[in-house]
């Protein structure tokens, strides 16, 4: 029996329209599997040892610190349903670190107007032992949208505790979460921190007890990066570390 003309028309565009939402999703998924991939192989050859997916314990450290609430584009609608997007892939662990355990991992989140493949961040992140306590702050980079550029060149850069450090002031904000502790923040990035982190650019630092990550910009980074990567941020976190006052280093 033949088909009605639009019937078949019909089909022909259900069918276009779950190519055009599904094709999407295969291909970030194609791309997914190829980038754990080559980062079990580049993990893998450093001598790390390397899970595709993450266990409940680095969740659970992630989430109790904080660091999810920062990384992650606000999405109120989602939250409010209770959905979250966010997920840890691509988990390297057993990286030597003095006092504590470090992993690197990408960070994937929801964040609007791109697709979910490229809303990552890689992140280092130590976890030293119980007495040790990071005043909780952040360090980020300057936006460049005009509104930022303008009010820089008006105002002067706003990190006025870097002074010294004007290449430094001219790319990263600090943000301390607790006035009072501000002085305590400052004296872990001292100048070889400092001079360590010009030589970077678009990373996150977040810390918060005994907790601090390293992170990467958007987009994440790259398998062959790893070990370059895992080299400087074990350097800086290592460096803020050994800065803490004594009453807030491990017993």
């Amino acid at each position: 029996m033949n088909k009605d003309p639009g019937t078949i028309l019909g089909m022909i565009y259900l069918a276009a329209v779950l190519i055009i939402i599904f094709l999407p999703m295969a291909e970030r998924w194609h791309k997914g599997k190829l980038r754990s991939k080559a980062f079990r192989k580049a993990a893998e050859k450093l001598g790390f040892d390397f899970a595709e997916k993450s266990d409940i314990f680095l969740n659970s450290a992630a989430k109790q610190c904080g660091l999810w609430d920062y990384l992650k584009y606000p999405n109120l609608i989602l939250e409010i349903l209770g959905i979250y997007l966010e997920k840890i892939r691509n988990v390297a662990y057993n990286i030597s670190i003095s006092h504590g355990e470090m992993k690197i991992f990408d960070f994937y989140y929801a964040k609007r107007y791109k697709s979910r493949f490229k809303s990552i961040k890689t992140c280092a992140f130590a976890e030293f032992d119980i007495y040790t306590n990071f005043p909780k702050f952040a360090i980020n980079p300057v936006p460049a949208d005009f509104f930022n550029r303008a009010h820089r060149k008006i105002f002067g850069p706003g990190n006025t505790d870097f002074d010294t450090y004007r290449e430094f002031s001219e790319k990263y904000y600090l943000h301390c979460c607790d006035e009072e502790k501000k002085g305590e923040t400052l004296r872990l990035l001292s100048p070889s921190v400092i001079t360590a982190l010009e030589k970077t650019k678009d990373l996150t630092i977040y810390a918060n007890g005994r907790h601090i990550a390293y992170c990467s910009s958007d987009g994440g980074i790259k398998p062959e990066e790893l070990a370059s990567f895992a080299e400087e941020a074990k350097n800086v976190i290592q460096m803020i570390y050994s800065n803490l006052c004594p009453q807030n280093l491990s017993r």
